[in-house]
């Protein structure tokens, strides 16, 4: 009989957009994480916010023959 043994679980979390919005944002999210009691965390971060939405207009602009996109 197996066990469920909590001490021994690792939590995945994943951040992105306007949870990573500016430093204070960044500061929350890493007292948050430091102030929880499990045995492993494992962070995955995504695009802050509104990078995700910069690089699809640069790949629409690029689509478009808009050589501006290789400037931005």
């Amino acid at each position: 009989m197996s066990q469920n043994n909590n001490a021994s679980r690792w939590i995945a979390h994943k951040f992105g957009g306007s949870s990573l919005a500016n430093a204070e944002c960044f500061r929350r999210v890493a007292v948050n994480l430091q102030a929880r009691d499990d045995f492993g965390q494992v962070v995955v971060v995504s695009a802050m916010q509104g990078v995700t939405n910069a690089l699809i207009q640069l790949a629409e602009q690029a689509a478009r023959g808009d050589s501006h996109w290789r400037i931005a």
